[in-house]
């Protein structure tokens, strides 16, 4: 997993969690890499914020994956509506076996946030990587609302709840 704005730096591996966070790995026939954190909105060193800059330092060490997983969602005015057929350039992928949709209602949510606020905006480094290595899912969470959106052949993903995610390989 990667943390988010309400995690401190070893959270996840805290609790057990393999944290992703600027890494690469290799699970069966998929590369997965990591993004954690969100667009610094307040000065300390206690939490995972990053300025534009540090998020492109970040992003462009890291190689290409077939899975990127980040907290924050990638900004783009280039994103395009729901396609509703994925690429055959993902020739390891055979199936997608479900993206569920955005539940009726959120038991895990105790209010709404303005999600226009700067806490909430994507980074363009995130759309800078998709444009260069074109992974086939980018997987987020952050804005609080589920979704399916694409840049280019990239499936960009936002969780929100408890959803599951499931592709055979």
């Amino acid at each position: 997993g990667v943390g988010g704005n309400h995690d401190t730096w070893d959270q996840l591996t805290n609790n057990g969690v393999e944290d992703l966070h600027a890494r690469v790995i290799r699970w069966r026939k998929l590369t997965i890499a990591g993004f954690g954190g969100s667009l610094r909105y307040k000065d300390t060193p206690h939490y995972m914020f990053f300025t534009e800059q540090e998020a492109r330092d970040l992003l462009s060490q890291m190689p290409a994956c077939d899975i990127l997983i980040t907290h924050a969602a990638p900004k783009s005015e280039d994103i395009q509506p729901e396609q509703p057929v994925i690429s055959e350039k993902e020739s390891f992928l055979t199936k997608i076996s479900s993206l569920f949709a955005k539940p009726a209602t959120n038991p895990y949510a105790s209010h709404t946030p303005d999600t226009s606020a700067p806490m909430y905006r994507g980074f363009y480094a995130i759309s800078e990587y998709i444009q260069k290595h074109h992974p086939n899912f980018v997987l987020h969470g952050h804005i609080h609302e589920a979704d399916t959106n694409w840049e280019g052949s990239t499936c960009v993903r936002s969780f929100y709840g408890l959803e599951l995610f499931e592709i055979e390989i």
